[in-house]
């Protein structure tokens, strides 16, 4: 329990209550002011642009910037008001910081450091005509199952808005010709709906990915111009990005804090990006999108930035995207498969998936006689390799990578290792695993030539 100051104690009895007495100074001064404990802060929230902005300092600044306040306490001279502030048992303070957006709860001792999104702020009538903005989310669909799509990026944005406290743990990957549309529109949502300190929107990747990112409690972040070349080689810190709850996150000169995670990632590409992220082939974190190539005119792209810039049919999107049931809809299970996301799950094959698919689909690879020994099961498949103008792995590699698919076992006859591949679980393996897909599987014949065991075979 706090010690109660003799000298506090005394004045607040006095019950003062004049315009600068310390209850009615406090009252007005606790509105802007207040502490943080851990890390011990002294913290002011400051106007700026019409949004309130924290600022956070030490004992001896704050005590500076204001040092002339004085209040009323029944004797003359007035008394500086910190003096007696500091002291004060019920001085405006809180336990730590937080950054807790609906709908989870914020505990009384936490200051949120969640303000509030920037529609929240606006005074306009709402303005029911949101036509423009739905017919773009349609252009930005594409031309592949329009209408699904374009309902599953409606509800993404609508869970976004009803549950912001809540990860989907799904990215959106959007390719297109450039001038389509796509930074207009999620730039324009994220700055003029959610607020420009909960977006961010950059084509450097050292910024999303790198160790002193700028994610920190983002709302959304768009990767413009994503390339493979970048993306593939930070694959694992994308995953987290997209599903992990919690981060660790960096600043200059200060250690990693443990931080909750809000972000929807989007990632937008052009057609000379072939592969702008790494899909696998059981993938759970992209929605992919190939958008239409049919751009609009520059009139049409003038109407959707003034509409992003009234603040009536702001109002009135949001309030849409508030009205939709999204019971039934979750970010996971509601993807829309296009070709796109098949084609870059194909492309983000290993060589070893590929070498089996060729070996079993096109027979550009003959199985020996039900046994192989494993110095024959890997010429080939570095006979295979060469041909694609590919580097190979070493033979133990080889060994190693085969063991996780079904249908290819190593065996011990008389000492000897053999490999045998019984094909009807080798291609049920490779469809369950989406390595090959309906059509391969129903093309695939029998290339293996079956012969009887000399001896009966033991697993390796």
């Amino acid at each position: 329990m706090k010690k109660i100051d003799r000298d506090f104690l005394i004045f607040a009895k006095s019950g003062a209550m004049t315009k600068d007495s310390y209850a009615a100074v406090k009252k007005q001064f606790e509105i802007n002011n207040f502490i943080v404990l851990h890390p011990l802060s002294y913290c002011s929230l400051v106007s700026e642009d019409g949004q309130p902005v924290l600022h956070k300092t030490n004992k001896t600044n704050f005590k500076n910037m204001y040092e002339t306040l004085k209040c009323h306490t029944g004797e003359l001279p007035r008394k500086p008001f910190l003096k007696l502030w500091f002291k004060d048992p019920e001085r405006r303070e809180y336990l730590n910081f937080g950054f807790i957006p609906p709908p989870l709860i914020c505990p009384d001792s936490t200051y949120n450091l969640f303000t509030g999104f920037k529609y929240q702020t606006l005074k306009a009538k709402p303005d029911d005509n949101i036509e423009i903005f739905l017919n773009h989310l349609r252009l930005l669909a594409g031309e592949e199952l329009t209408e699904e799509v374009h309902d599953y990026l409606v509800k993404y944005l609508a869970h976004l808005i009803q549950y912001p406290g809540i990860l989907p743990e799904v990215a959106i990957m959007m390719k297109s010709v450039q001038g389509i549309g796509k930074n207009l529109f999620f730039e324009s949502f994220g700055r003029r709906v959610l607020g420009e300190q909960y977006m961010l929107s950059t084509s450097k990747s050292e910024q999303i990915v790198g160790r002193f990112n700028l994610i920190n409690q983002k709302f959304l972040v768009c990767y413009d111009e994503a390339k493979g070349s970048e993306t593939h080689k930070a694959d694992n810190i994308i995953k987290t990005l997209i599903t992990q709850p919690k981060l660790n996150w960096e600043q200059k000169c200060q250690d990693a804090v443990l931080l909750p995670n809000f972000v929807r990632m989007l990632f937008f590409s052009n057609p000379s990006n072939e592969n702008p992220v790494k899909i696998e082939l059981k993938d759970r974190r992209f929605q992919v999108i190939e958008s239409s190539s049919k751009l609009g005119t520059k009139e049409y792209y003038r109407e959707l930035d003034a509409a992003f810039k009234n603040d009536g049919k702001i109002l009135g999107f949001v309030n849409y995207l508030k009205g939709i049931d999204l019971s039934g809809w979750h970010a996971e299970k509601s993807r829309v498969t296009t070709s796109l996301h098949t084609a870059l799950a194909s492309s983000n094959l290993s060589h070893y998936d590929k070498f089996l698919r060729d070996a079993l689909y096109t027979r550009s690879i003959q199985f020996a006689p039900n046994k192989m020994r494993p110095l024959d099961f890997y010429s080939r498949y570095k006979d295979w390799i060469s041909k694609k103008d590919w580097n190979s792995q070493t033979n133990t590699a080889f060994g190693l990578a085969m063991k996780k698919y079904k249908g290819v076992q190593k065996l011990k006859v008389k000492g000897l290792l053999y490999y045998r591949v019984d094909l009807e679980e080798l291609t049920n393996g490779l469809l369950e695993s989406k390595i090959i897909n309906e059509d391969e599987h129903e093309g695939i014949t029998n290339c293996v030539v079956e012969a009887e065991d000399d001896e009966e075979p033991e697993e390796a």
